[in-house]
């Protein structure tokens, strides 16, 4: 974690509060990606304010951490309901662990509900966010039903795409625009005990999350999508088969349906900041991914004209896990 980057905890200390409006959108990047490791049977298993970080986008990610090898999905929505809890409020829900489960979450003997006289709190937040730090089994399964739960009780709807009826939320839906971006930077996160729970610990994984993981997300969260490329593909050489490094991939690779009409023109392509260097792709009709940089597309069949099209279109990530489509005519030579 970068020492720029502000956490919660560097919230809270300074007297700062979330307002109950202010949760889906902040914490939602956090469990969207905790239910990724959670459907996988995995948890990150390090969840607390101090861990938690602000993008630019000023929603909330989990910083790159060593993951708890023994910790459960429901031990990552204990956490969740703490760090909730301490959002609002300023403070913990219990002074002190009693209670050490072995994957450095700790439950408190009674769970104390949000305070009734901060009548701010909608009652159905405070349901929620006592029922995320009740005992099992009454606690939520996983951060899936955490969130789910959460939009229900703020009038987000249970599922993002349903609308949103409160205008406090409208902020939200920038996330629906760069879904996927907010999936990949904490990708590295999730990346990071999905490698735990794959790989053994070669010196290629330790080369891989000791250096590579790292330096990508600094890439991507800084915009450098050319080096990020460069260093993606250096990496995935070495690691073709790396879950961690595919985690990483929608922030970096637009998946693009190319056409060209008639079919059956050659497609090359190159970056834009490199003169030369032309990667033949196949023929037209075809599915590939690209980098998200600036690209030139060339077109080459025989008896017709030789096109070139700049591509940038395919830069900036959108919600759709649909190809975006790139179609061009070529003229007969005369």
């Amino acid at each position: 974690m970068s020492d720029s980057q502000s956490t919660l905890r560097d919230l809270i200390e300074h007297g700062g509060r979330l307002t109950s409006d202010e949760l889906v959108f902040r914490f939602e990047p956090v469990l969207v990606c905790l239910a990724e490791l959670h459907a996988r049977g995995l948890a990150y298993g390090a969840v607390s304010s101090d861990t938690l970080i602000f993008g630019s986008d000023e929603t909330l990610r989990l910083a790159s951490s060593t993951p708890h090898p023994t910790a459960t999905p429901q031990d990552d929505v204990l956490a969740m309901g703490t760090v909730l809890y301490e959002a609002l409020t300023g403070r913990p829900p219990f002074p002190a662990p009693t209670e050490d489960t072995g994957a450095g979450t700790v439950v408190p003997p009674r769970t104390p509900a949000l305070p009734a006289l901060e009548r701010r709190y909608p009652s159905a937040l405070r349901t929620v966010v006592s029922r995320a730090q009740s005992p099992l089994p009454s606690r939520h399964p996983d951060a899936q039903a955490l969130l789910a739960d959460l939009r229900v009780a703020l009038g987000a709807g249970p599922d993002p795409t349903e609308s949103n009826s409160r205008a406090g939320f409208s902020r939200r839906w920038q996330l629906r625009e760069r879904a996927v971006p907010a999936l990949a930077v904490c990708g590295v996160a999730v990346a990071l005990v999905l490698g735990f729970a794959t790989l053994r610990r070669s010196p290629d994984a330790v080369w891989l999350e000791g250096q590579v993981l790292p330096q990508l997300q600094d890439h991507i969260e800084s915009g450098n999508l050319h080096e990020a490329t460069r260093l993606y593909e250096t990496a995935a050489n070495r690691m073709p088969e790396s879950v961690q490094l595919e985690a990483l991939a929608p922030a970096i690779f637009a998946s693009v349906r190319v056409i060209s009409r008639p079919a059956g023109a050659v497609l090359d392509t190159r970056r834009v900041a490199d003169q030369q260097g032309w990667t033949t792709l196949g023929e037209t009709p075809l599915t590939t991914r690209l980098p998200r940089v600036e690209l030139v597309l060339r077109f080459q069949l025989g008896g017709h004209e030789t096109v070139e099209r700049t591509l940038t279109e395919h830069i900036r990530p959108g919600g759709s896990s649909e190809p975006l489509e790139v179609e061009v005519e070529l003229s007969r030579l005369p």
